[in-house]
């Protein structure tokens, strides 16, 4: 259901404030995702995530291959612990019995604790903007795209789900950060502005 969400979604969901970039100017991440250009790569503004090589990462680089094969192994397990603790179906008691952000809250907060994260924020609103502000539905929908037509496009979309799920429960985290979040939201507001002045 995510890669036919994010396919829909992906026109919508781009929130890079880059210019238009050229073939000519991909560049292969450390995260050995392919780049439309330099300042794609800045705008995705992950923790440790530099430039690997400028022009395109090769499907066939053996460290491009681990990468997936390490990250369907994370979601298999990701996976299988959410199973095990019924996250779909995960109550809070801070929740109202029609508190739908706080049940989102309370169920991505178990999801993420089956990835690693401990609690987070229970702050939909917060949540939200960071979740916009940093962009993870669009790079995720982005970078599922380019594995239509791949020989293997399971193996290729398990890196982007991945990272998709680390954005969110990224924003978990800060879900109970005001100051945080806003000089997150503040920050890509001011590059959007500045983009929109130069054009």
């Amino acid at each position: 259901m995510l890669p036919a969400m994010l396919l829909l979604l992906a026109p919508l969901a781009l929130a890079c404030p880059c210019p238009p970039a050229t073939a000519a100017s991909e560049v292969c991440g450390s995260d050995l995702a392919t780049y439309p250009s330099q300042c794609h790569l800045d705008c995705a503004a992950e923790p440790g995530l530099s430039l690997q090589h400028p022009g395109p990462c090769s499907p066939q680089d053996p460290a491009q291959q681990r990468r997936r094969l390490l990250a369907s192994e994370e979601l298999r397990q990701w996976d299988e612990c959410n199973k095990g603790r019924d996250c779909p179906a995960a109550t809070c008691s801070e929740c109202g019995p029609d508190d739908r952000d706080c049940a989102v809250m309370c169920r991505l907060n178990c999801e993420c604790g089956c990835g690693g994260y401990p609690p987070g924020g229970m702050d939909y609103r917060l949540w939200e903007a960071c979740n916009e502000g940093r962009g993870c539905l669009g790079r995720a929908a982005t970078c599922t795209v380019k594995c239509v037509g791949e020989e293997d496009e399971k193996e290729c979309r398990d890196p982007c789900e991945r990272d998709w799920r680390r954005c969110d429960c990224g924003c978990t985290q800060l879900a109970g950060n005001r100051t945080k979040v806003r000089r997150e939201v503040k920050a890509v507001g001011k590059s959007t502005k500045e983009n929109n002045q130069e054009s």
